[in-house]
């Protein structure tokens, strides 16, 4: 690190000014920037701007190259660094653990996917299988704990942001509710943790990959195990008053009745969840409702969501009605959001969207039909090309973005000052 740059850095009347430089950076690191539009975008004087992107440049935060901003060629653009740090990205699932090194946008540098891990096993055992695997990670690839900026953590649940911890998770057993999952992390790295809801960190990735595309006001919904709504708001994501918007599983379907594992009844979660559909078609195998499904099952075959894509491939008549019924009820949930709420676009993501068109066209169906003209006029409803890194992602840029946040600039960077940090990542 230039030291001659930290003293220049340190002695600086208003930090402020050099963090709101380097966050419209990070906001325009998809297409970069010049310092005429840094200069226009702050309000701040031509020589203000250069001396803090000198700064940045010198930090290693900043990169100046040739390249197009706004569409316009241009020979000296500013980037942001996304390869001045790394993050360790944590994704739980009900019945799946992801971990990844990341860099600052989400790429990963080194990942393990997993599948087939419970949830319900409890925190101890499950966080500790990503601590192992993380560290892992690191050794394998050489990348030392000195490039790590902290450790972003999805789970699905409720969280409480502030603290990080679940609470009275509906899908999560053995001991989850209230766990010190943030704590758990920073003791193990000694660097600061985050944790989110995981639709949340998944809406972030998404808004990553779309912010030239869209207003900034734009629902993710997670598809999988439970349902769920991470909610961006002229750009940053919404979380409520107690960290616990977008729990949309458990907004009542008319007509429904049945117990729900949250404590009420008729919650969508509850019909159109992965955990529900695959009780409900193992019923329907049980009865003879669908032949395919009941063939699968006198062959010992095990009844799940694949099963249920392959009987629509089959071309099942049961199997075809039943995930288009599915899709009307995710639709009539997304009916009134859309009218409450009038985003841009609706974008679906986890293991759920591979069941199809027959369920986007439930869904489209009721959208339009339930909501007003005005609320979808110029709507955007569309999957997610993410898969099953939007979490890692999504991840890796919830901690850039708390690192990096104007207010929490300084104290975090000199979290890292000390600490050697080569130009580029191993």
């Amino acid at each position: 690190m230039n030291n001659n740059a930290l003293d220049h850095y340190y002695n600086m009347a208003d930090i402020l000014t050099v963090s709101q430089v380097l966050d419209i950076v990070i906001r325009l690191s998809g297409e970069g920037t010049t310092r005429s539009e840094l200069a226009r975008l702050t309000g701040f004087s031509k020589s203000t701007i250069s001396n803090h992107v000198e700064t940045l440049l010198a930090e290693n935060l900043v990169l100046e190259g040739s390249g197009f901003s706004r569409g316009r060629k241009n020979s000296h653009c500013i980037y942001f660094n996304a390869d001045c740090g790394c993050v360790i990205s944590v994704d739980v699932g009900v019945t799946s653990l992801n971990v990844a090194v990341c860099n600052l946008v989400g790429k990963p540098l080194a990942a393990s996917f997993q599948e087939d891990v419970d949830v319900n096993l409890g925190p101890h055992i499950i966080l500790n299988q990503a601590i192992t695997t993380a560290q892992n990670l690191l050794n394998h690839n050489h990348i030392p704990m000195t490039k790590v900026f902290g450790i972003g953590v999805g789970i699905p649940a409720p969280i409480e942001f502030a603290t990080g911890r679940p609470s009275q998770p509906p899908l999560m057993h053995g001991g989850w509710g209230n766990y010190p999952i943030k704590e758990t992390f920073e003791e193990a790295f000694g660097k600061p943790a985050f944790v989110d809801n995981d639709v949340n960190i998944m809406a972030m990735a998404e808004y990553e990959a779309e912010n030239t595309h869209n207003d900034g006001n734009f629902l993710f919904v997670k598809l999988g195990t439970g349902i769920g709504c991470g909610i961006f708001c002229g750009g940053k994501i919404y979380r409520g008053a107690s960290g616990c918007a977008g729990d949309i599983g458990h907004i009542s379907i008319e007509g429904n009745d049945d117990l729900c594992a949250c404590g009420n009844r008729g919650c969508l979660e509850n019909l159109a969840g992965g955990a529900a559909i695959q009780k409900r078609i193992q019923w329907m195998a049980q009865n003879g409702k669908s032949d395919f499904l009941a063939s699968c099952l006198a062959k010992n075959e095990p009844i799940t969501c694949r099963t249920l894509g392959a009987g629509i491939l089959a071309q099942d008549v049961a199997c075809k009605e039943f995930v288009y019924q599915t899709g009307l009820y995710i639709g009539e949930v997304m009916a009134k959001l859309v009218n409450f709420y009038n985003p841009s676009m609706v974008v679906f993501g986890g293991g759920l969207i591979n069941l199809g068109d027959l369920l986007f066209t439930g869904i489209r169906e009721k959208i339009y039909r339930c909501s007003t003209a005005l609320a979808t006029r110029n709507l955007q409803i569309k999957c997610s090309s993410l898969g099953e890194q939007a979490g890692i992602k999504g991840a890796a840029i919830m901690v850039r973005d708390r690192i990096f946040m104007p207010s929490q600039f300084s104290k975090n960077y000199l979290l890292f000052r000390e600490e050697a940090r080569p130009n580029t990542l191993v």
